[in-house]
């Protein structure tokens, strides 16, 4: 049994994958700002992310074997508009996690994404230069970099978009589809926005596995071929058992859009990972399966 600390553990991704661990029978805190109703049951420390002592003292608290960090303003629009804010979470808060580990000799993840990247290449390697064209991709690209500085021995997880339910609540593209389907709005969604998503499941057991190794480094997690936004809200919409024909195709390239730019392809090239790791990477059919059966608490 190993300790683990959660970051960000009362939101989607970090939720689901303390829920895996206690179910593999780790021991678990969560840190959080607030502490979930349906989670309860998990040990929780109020932390303030962007804020040293909280963060020191969250961590000699947990005394954690690993340390998991999931925590970040993921809203793309909100980091255009929100630059402070969002560079003390995603870039200053992860790097004082990062350096903590390393004093305290603790195994560290840092879940990163594909929006490190520009979108221009048709896939992208694990050695790749970044690239962000967003505020949000260059805190992350900017905190992947300063973590490898001040803590070389850290996992950092590129992922390219997250399909599942929450346990409690926080940020779900799937929740976000189902929940417009049943109140019976149609959806539009982007032709041109290209993806290597991986469901909530199989990222959970991959940071777990990462995490509980020696490995270090960069690593890509995702399916392992690749499907448009469109497309696959269409695949979403028929596995939750909705019309597909509710899905509206645009181009986001040729509509006058106020939103902060998006990278277009967010391919992920998962070879390492295959190669690497128990847990299998999988195809996007077997992907939309395991996103849409849901966990009960």
């Amino acid at each position: 049994m190993k300790t683990i600390l959660v970051f960000g553990g009362s939101g989607f991704v970090g939720s689901n994958i303390s829920h895996l661990a206690n179910k593999l029978g780790h021991r678990i805190f969560i840190s959080d700002k607030i502490q979930k109703e349906k989670l309860k049951n998990f040990e929780f420390i109020q932390c303030e992310i962007t804020n040293i002592s909280s963060i020191k003292a969250c961590i000699q608290k947990a005394k954690p074997d690993l340390v998991i960090n999931t925590a970040a303003i993921a809203d793309i629009d909100f980091a255009e508009r929100e630059n402070e804010i969002t560079h003390k979470v995603n870039t200053q808060g992860a790097l004082t996690i990062a350096e903590l580990c390393a004093a305290y000799n603790m195994r560290h993840v840092f879940i990163s994404s594909d929006a490190v990247y520009s979108g221009e290449k048709m896939e992208y390697f694990e050695t790749d230069e970044t690239s962000p064209i967003n505020y949000y991709g260059f805190t992350k690209s900017m905190a992947e970099k300063k973590i490898g500085e001040v803590n070389p021995k850290s996992v950092i997880v590129r992922i390219s978009l997250v399909l599942g339910f929450p346990l409690d609540g926080g940020n779900s593209f799937l929740a976000d589809i189902n929940k417009k389907l049943i109140c019976g709005s149609d959806i539009e969604s982007p032709t041109d926005i290209i993806r290597t998503p991986i469901d909530v499941k199989t990222l959970s057991a991959a940071v777990l596995e990462l995490g509980l190794s020696d490995f270090y480094g960069i690593i890509h997690l995702g399916s392992f071929d690749k499907i448009s936004r469109y497309e696959l809200t269409k695949l979403l919409a028929h596995e939750l058992g909705f019309d597909k024909q509710r899905i509206k195709p645009f181009d986001s390239i040729s509509t006058e859009n106020p939103k902060a730019k998006r990278h277009k392809n967010g391919s992920l090239n998962v070879t390492k990972a295959i190669e690497l790791l128990q847990t299998k990477m999988l195809s996007i059919e077997v992907t939309i399966k395991n996103a849409v059966e849901r966990i009960e608490l």
